[in-house]
């Protein structure tokens, strides 16, 4: 039983790591309190706001270290409780009755991996990067240069659009990474393309 039971909360940790690599995170490193070696910070965790998620047969105490968010914290909760309820369907409940769910910023792009442990009560340290992904954007054509942070897309400065024309950036894919700017650019930026495209079907 001691087996099974280890094994599907392995399974839980893959699953959750999974659901959240599809999300936009986090900015800045996070502080070191969070990452201490191989060991769940559970007293840095338990000084944090956190906010419980209910899902079926359980609750998920659920925490953000220090750093800057590109999404609603409403947001991510919502995916993290759509993320528990799938797990609780194909086991037919979740696996344990509460658990310590801590989303820690770290360098580098995507989910960078996550850790559970078990012994001062279930918990999940899940890593998630600041970074944009550019694939998409190098397919395209656009080039990159290395940026105030990390690399970003050639752009413009003044209208956003890149070296490539007709694609246009917008937070963590440029220098204006925090939420106020990425909020501020499309509010800029669109207008711009919709007098270009009004100049183009008027040619």
């Amino acid at each position: 039983m001691k087996n099974t039971a280890a094994l599907r909360w392995i399974v839980v940790a893959a699953v959750f790591a999974a659901m959240l690599a599809g999300m936009i995170a986090f900015h800045a490193s996070a502080q070191s309190d969070f990452m201490r070696g191989d060991r769940m910070p559970y007293d840095a965790f338990d000084r944090l706001p956190k906010t419980d998620l209910d899902v079926p047969s359980a609750v998920i105490h659920a925490a953000f270290a220090p750093g800057d968010v590109t999404l609603p914290h409403e947001k991510i909760l919502d995916w993290i409780k759509t993320s528990a309820r799938a797990v609780a369907i194909y086991y037919g409940r979740f696996p344990v009755g509460s658990l310590k769910l801590l989303m820690v910023p770290v360098n580098g792009p995507r989910v960078r991996g996550g850790t559970t442990w078990g012994y001062r009560g279930a918990a999940i340290r899940v890593l998630i990067g600041s970074d944009a992904d550019l694939t998409m954007l190098k397919k395209l054509g656009v080039r990159t240069a290395p940026g105030k942070l990390t690399e970003v897309p050639v752009y413009n400065p003044e209208t956003f659009e890149t070296d490539v024309p007709g694609i246009y950036v917008a937070g963590h894919f440029t220098n204006a990474r925090h939420i106020k700017a990425a909020i501020d650019v499309p509010r800029k930026i669109v207008p711009l393309i919709a007098d270009k495209l009004r100049a183009i079907a008027t040619q």
